[in-house]
């Protein structure tokens, strides 16, 4: 979460950036604030395995200037 609403970073904002770890489920989610990043490695089990299970959403109406990597998955649990 970058803290801005733009990629050009001119208008700060203090808004929450939701990410959804089930997006079926409005109750499943952590917030990251402002300036704050997160790495989340793999695997995550069978309910959270799938792309289309995780949803982020801009706790500011105008939106939140934020970058998502993805990458390949990570080694098979033992």
């Amino acid at each position: 979460h970058s803290g801005y609403k733009e990629s050009s970073k001119t208008n700060a904002t203090n808004a929450k950036l939701k990410v959804f770890m089930d997006s079926g489920n409005a109750q499943k989610y952590f917030s990251l604030y402002p300036n704050e990043s997160i790495t989340l490695h793999g695997p995550f089990g069978t309910s959270s395995d799938n792309i289309t299970n995780w949803a982020v959403q801009a706790g500011d109406a105008n939106g939140l200037y934020v970058e998502v990597v993805t990458g390949i998955a990570g080694p098979t649990e033992s």
